[in-house]
This record gives structure tokens, sequence and C-alpha cells, in this order.
């Protein structure tokens, strides 16, 4: 049933993780806070570029090397690991994720 279903999902995520680096877990965020997380990550993307390109040596205080920048050879880069500050938007979503959105 669906405790089944529950442990088939999380042992594919877990298998996608070991395979990609990465998984989308669908419904992890509910639709207000993953929208406030998009905004505040982009916003805060571009604060981080925009210091960089005023003192270089900021690039590696705030992005971590990423083993696969690009989707397909020749793509321009989609990926960036970003390290965030833990402000109100990031620790929200984190209350959010780690207590199953209760």
């Amino acid at each position: 049933g669906v405790l089944r279903a529950e442990v088939g999902a999380q042992a594919g995520a877990s298998a996608a993780v070991r395979r990609r680096g990465v998984t989308k877990v669908r419904g992890a965020l509910g639709r207000d806070t993953a929208a406030m997380l998009r905004e505040f990550v982009l916003e805060e993307r571009e604060r981080s570029l925009a210091d960089a390109r005023r003192d270089p040596f900021v690039l590696n205080d705030r992005f971590s090397s990423v083993q696969t920048p690009r989707a397909a050879s020749g793509a321009g880069v989609t990926r960036w690991d970003m390290r965030l500050p833990l402000d109100p938007p990031v620790c929200q979503a984190l209350r959010e994720l780690l207590s199953g959105g209760e």
C-alpha cells in the first residue's frame, strides 16, 4: 500500500543521488516556501556575482566547485553550488524539509 510506495520512492531517490549526485523530491516544500526560497536564491546569486566582479576572491567564499556545471557538452553553465547564508528564507525551508512539512 502507501507505506510500500513511500519506501519505494525513498529508495528511488537514494539511488538517483548515488548515480547523479542530485534528485528531485516532489512536494518536499510547500509552494509558498519553494517560491520564497527560489526568489531568495536568485537574488543571492546575483548579489554574490556582483560582489565577485568587484572582488574575485569572493567567488571562492560563495561558490563551490561543481562536478558537472553544464547539462551537455557545449551547453551554457546552468549549475552552481552556492553557499547560502542561513537567512530566514533558508532556515524556514530547512525547518519545513526536516519536519516533513509539519
